[in-house]
Parts: C-alpha cells; structure tokens; sequence
C-alpha cells in the first residue's frame, strides 16, 4: 500500500477564498521521497557467467572509479562471474561496452583461486516489544493494514481486555511485571499451535527496563486472551493478536547466531567478492518463522539469505562459462505505511537532545491521524 506525494503545497483552498494551512511538518518527508523518485534511472548493464558445476555462489567487484562518482544515466555496469555462478561489476561509459566482454573473455580463459577466507561469528539480539508505532509498522508491512486500521483493531482488543494499553510508546515492561510475563509466555506456548514443539527458555532481562516505562509499558497480551483465545475474534483481530503474541515470544528467545563468511577469488586478473553466512543458532528467528508459516504470510522486505558453499583457500576452479545479459537497477521504493511511519518517527533523531520529552515527527498516538488527514485533504494518496 504505497503512499505518494501527490502535492507539495503547505496551504489549500478549500472553498472560493478560503484557504487552510495544513500541517505539513510531514511534507518535506514526503517530498524528498518524490525527489529520489525522479531522479534515478537506468545506470547498468550486467555481465554474468556461470557453470553447471554443484558449488555455485556470487562474487562482486567494483571499479574505484565508480565508488567515487555516483552513476547516472549514461554509465554502464559490466560483470562477469565466476565459475561457481559469481557476479562481477565494473562501470565504464557506453562508449567502452567492448570492455565487457574483453574481461568476460578473461575470465573464461582463466582459472578462479579462492586467495582467502574470512569467517566471523556474529550475533543478533532478540527484537524488542512492541510499542504502537512498531505494531503498525509490522501490521502494514505483513497484512497491509493501515495505521489507523491497526490502532482501531487494537482498541478493540483492548476493550476487550485481551490486550494492553495499546497507545504506548515503550518497547519494555518493568522489573516487576516478570513474573507474571514469564506465565504469560508459558500459556502462549501452549495456546499456540506453532508453539508446541518449541522448547523456550524465557529471558526477559533485555526488555525489562524501568527507566524507559512512562505512563504505559509495551503493548502484551493479556491473562484473559489465554482464557478465551482466538474463538471470539474477527480475522483482522487474529492477525493482529498473533504478531503481537509471536513478538512476545521472539523477544523472550535466544539471540540468533550465524557464521559470516567472505571469500576474495581471483580471476582473469580481477579479485572478486563473495559473501554468505551459515546459521549456528536459529535463536528467537526460529519463532518468527513458525509464526509466519502458520499464518501464511510473507515479508517481501526480507532479504534472502546467501549461503557459501564450502570453500579453502587455494581452492580452484576450472573452465568458467559465461554469458552476457542486461539489468536494470530500480528506483527507491514509494512510501508504505511503514517505511513513512519510521520515517516519521526518526525525523530530526540527529539533532534531538537524548533526554528530549518529544521526538519525531507525532506521537505514537497522533501519526495514524496525520496520516490520514494528509491523504484526505489530498496530499498524498493510497495506490
């Protein structure tokens, strides 16, 4: 559900000689947006190669004189890959195209040699709870749901005593809220169906934080939810209930823990880039997962994961083949709810005090209505 600017104007006439200034400390976020938007298009053409061999994985190479200068209209992107599927890069004016296939002819003359190998562990700590804004982020990016679609499913949930407060800017609950979330977290493993062959040691020492809980800690379900379930729900609401439930559990998990790996191969005279990660411990990612087969949805913002096959240095391989083919790069995407709401929540964090009251653009509160006023006095609009 993407959201565009369709005016920049900051005052409207709203009927013959009136005319409302609206407030559009939001505007200008919209309006670069439309900048980016206009002023990007095609830079490169692609050169890959590949061979049908069992190890395959992608490896880049950039020409320094392209990181120093950003590509425009007229510049053009080469590659060639190595013979496990690799991707190369290089840029060069259109009048140079005959480069590309003079490094493709290397690279199929010659043999690849992994020169090293670089393996780092890494780790990615649990997400936080929820706080409204994070809600209606997650909501729109999964289901689509608007932000005052979530805010409004949410207070219903609320009035219905199976959720918390849900007007809340934390993303913790308090050093005496413990125990009772841990309780919590056992009644939703057993509630949930996804959940019933999981084995959750509950941690809930990094979002138990006194001094970052306000008037209302993070948005929980409730006692009363593990009582009555999803039986009483509309599909909006299950939807709703389940990322708040599966974000519950996700934050209480172990951290995730992978392998990073980079390989640098040499090629017909070139060095390429190969990158990939193995994962030692699905941690808290596990959850995440089961929670989005159950419900069926995807994140089309998710990356995908490279995984390196495995490789030694000094390993080699013979005979690349390689092709040429054309690639298009693509402008930033448009605004959705989500991506607009973290923009809105983030405007001016730079040059904000961090003990400031008051931050971004709205409160949790107030951004779905901002959202909303601006799309219907016809500011932006919902494609």
């Amino acid at each position: 559900m993407a959201v565009n600017v369709l005016s920049l104007c900051h005052v409207r006439e709203t009927s013959p000689g009136t005319h409302t200034f609206f407030p559009t400390y939001t505007c200008p976020v919209y309006c670069w947006r439309s900048v980016q938007l206009l002023d990007f298009g095609l830079y490169c053409n692609l050169i890959h190669a590949s061979q049908p061999i069992r190890t395959t994985f992608t490896g880049q190479w950039f020409a320094s004189s392209f990181l120093q200068t950003p590509p425009h209209d007229d510049a053009l992107a080469f590659g060639c890959t190595l013979p496990t599927a690799g991707r190369v890069r290089d840029f060069h004016p259109l009048e140079r195209v005959p480069a590309g296939h003079t490094m493709k002819a290397a690279c199929e003359k010659s043999q690849a040699v992994c020169t090293s190998l670089k393996k780092e562990k890494k780790t990615v700590a649990p997400p936080k709870l929820f706080d409204l804004t994070a809600l209606q982020r997650e909501a729109n990016r999964l289901y689509g749901f608007t932000a005052k679609q979530t805010l409004d499913y949410a207070q219903a949930l609320y009035e219905k005593r199976l959720l918390t407060y849900p007007r809340t800017d934390s993303k913790y609950i308090t050093s005496d809220m413990q125990d009772s979330t841990k309780e919590l977290i056992t009644g939703l493993c057993s509630l949930l169906p996804f959940m019933r062959d999981v084995k959750l040691q509950a941690d809930l020492t990094r979002v138990c934080d006194n001094s970052k809980v306000t008037d209302h800690h993070a948005i929980l379900p409730t006692a009363e939810f593990l009582k009555t379930g999803f039986s009483s729900l509309t599909d909006s609401e299950t939807k709703l209930m389940t990322l708040v439930c599966a974000k519950l559990l996700c934050a209480a998990a172990a951290p995730y823990e992978y392998e990073a790996v980079t390989a640098a191969i040499s090629c017909g005279g070139y060095t390429f880039t190969a990158k990939g990660k193995t994962t030692l411990c699905e941690g808290w990612r596990e959850i995440e997962k089961l929670s989005r087969a159950a419900s069926e949805e995807q994140d089309e913002d998710a990356e995908p994961e490279t995984v390196l096959p495995p490789l030694a240095e000094g390993q080699t391989f013979d005979n690349p083949a390689a092709e040429i083919s054309e690639c298009y790069t693509q402008p930033p995407k448009a605004y959705t709810e989500d991506t607009l709401l973290s923009a809105m929540e983030n405007a001016g964090k730079e040059e904000t005090p961090e003990d400031a009251e008051r931050k971004g653009l709205g409160t949790t509160a107030t951004r779905a209505g901002i959202i909303e006023k601006l799309i219907s006095a016809g500011f932006a609009e919902r494609k």
